[in-house]
């Protein structure tokens, strides 16, 4: 029987320390990221927030910066985060930092490019944009899911096959169940759709930054928005028919 564990019970606070050290890991790195790329003063807004840990611990070091939530399910108590049930609730070019935190691999494809839309809408000129996904590819695939396994007492829906081609950095087919699972997600995919709308600035990996992406759980990116091109701009690009 599996069991029913909380969000803290499965990352931060896991049983299993390979576990949790990767996710303590990836929060201390979330919060100097967050720390670095916010402005004195700044709003960050925190999409798929769950019930406020990243923003409440942020308002420990950064009490100036102003805390919102896009959360449509979960409650959050802290009465310094401001929740809003979506992106379009927020204001145009009104945020400095817009995060998405272990979610983007749990989102559709069309969702993703509805966030990707809505961040560079609400972001300022020098607004940045910062991900952190799971790795699901390389070493430490087996390790996930032999802890995966470990806490709910049966082999998850990764074949021997798909494990063998995704240790190897080999492509394996996403489960439909994305919201559940992270089973195919590709962090080298979501960079490519990132560089689609967003000037990527920076790349790091977690826990071991030293080290290259296949010895390492967790992929970080920071994205500015890609300038807009002035009328005049636009039309000296045009090519005559």
């Amino acid at each position: 029987m599996s069991k029913t564990l909380t969000y803290a019970q499965r990352t931060h606070d896991s049983r299993n320390p390979i576990k949790r050290f990767a996710h303590r890991s990836r929060y201390a790195a979330s919060l100097s990221f967050t720390d670095k790329l916010l402005p004195r003063g700044g709003s960050i807004v925190d999409f798929g927030a769950g019930q406020g840990y990243f923003l409440s611990r942020l308002h420990d070091v950064r009490p100036d910066a102003r805390l919102i939530a896009v959360e449509p399910y979960m409650e959050i108590a802290s009465p310094v985060i401001e929740r809003v049930a979506a992106m379009d609730d927020l204001a145009h070019r009104s945020i400095d930092l817009v995060t998405a935190f272990e979610t983007l691999e749990h989102v559709e494809d069309d969702h993703l490019a509805t966030f990707l839309a809505a961040s560079d809408a609400v972001l300022t000129g020098q607004g940045r944009l910062l991900v952190t996904v799971p790795i699901m590819y390389g070493a430490t695939l087996i390790l996930k899911e032999a802890s995966r396994a470990a806490i709910y007492r049966h082999w998850g829906d990764t074949s021997a096959t798909e494990l063998l081609r995704g240790t190897f950095g080999r492509p394996i087919a996403r489960t439909t169940e994305r919201r559940f699972s992270h089973k195919g997600f590709d962090f080298r995919e979501l960079r490519k759709q990132i560089a689609e709308r967003f000037t990527i600035t920076e790349i790091a990996y977690s826990p071991f930054p030293a080290l290259p992406w296949w010895l390492n759980s967790q992929a970080i990116f920071v994205a500015v928005r890609k300038p807009a091109l002035s009328a005049a701009a636009l039309d000296e690009n045009k090519v005559d028919p």
